[in-house]
């Protein structure tokens, strides 16, 4: 499996080391560690890469890549061009956080400039605005899913999963193992997979 995880570089050294650890014991072989840009909080981005590198050397058992998560924001286009935030892997995936109050009115507009981007929405059965037939349209635009493994409680994920509609599960935040869930017991092997294993592949651009 493959994580996608958005907590560990804000943690201690010590704690990212336990948070890794325990990715290991439940079996990932490569993790996207990303950080949050354009957001409230002061990224030093040197210094988030400085981090991830020094973890990145402590692990040989599992594989990393870098990445931003993108805080929507009027000027994201241009720091993207600018490397003032980053893409996952330098690939052409861009991983992008909305509005938790709203739906920003220039969505559309974004899909529209990034088309030769894969825009990967995340946490996407947080936003209450969406509705399910709003994000049967917005993967029609070719606009991809991220879930948090961790809501898997929820109704909504759980719905999105039966439909199939996410494309990619990981931990965001905690670290917690769901491999024995019921709830995945359930779901069709192959398209579990495909969200745990396969879509992120084509990011990373290896096999494990």
């Amino acid at each position: 499996m493959i994580d996608l995880n958005n907590q560990i570089l804000k943690l201690s050294y010590d704690e990212a080391e336990q948070e890794i650890a325990q990715l290991i014991r439940f079996g990932y072989k490569a993790i996207i560690l990303t950080s949050p840009m354009l957001n409230e909080d002061v990224n030093d981005l040197d210094e988030i890469i400085s981090k991830f590198n020094r973890l990145k050397v402590c692990f040989k058992q599992i594989k990393f890549f870098f990445g931003s998560e993108i805080n929507f924001h009027y000027s994201m286009i241009h720091r993207l061009s600018q490397g003032d935030v980053l893409s996952l892997n330098q690939s052409e995936y861009v991983f992008v956080h909305l509005p938790n109050d709203k739906k920003p009115e220039q969505l559309n507009q974004l899909i529209q400039f990034w088309s030769d981007k894969k825009i990967i929405l995340s946490c996407i059965d947080e936003y209450k605005y969406f509705s399910v037939n709003d994000l049967i349209d917005l993967k029609q635009k070719g606009v991809l899913f991220f879930a948090n493994i961790n809501n898997v409680h929820s109704a909504k994920l759980k719905k999105l999963l039966k439909k199939k509609l996410i494309d990619f599960l990981g931990t965001y935040q905690d670290v917690k193992d769901y491999r024995t869930a019921s709830f995945f017991k359930k779901l069709d092997r192959a398209y579990f997979n495909e969200i745990v294993q396969d879509n992120y592949q084509k990011i990373i651009q290896i096999d494990l």
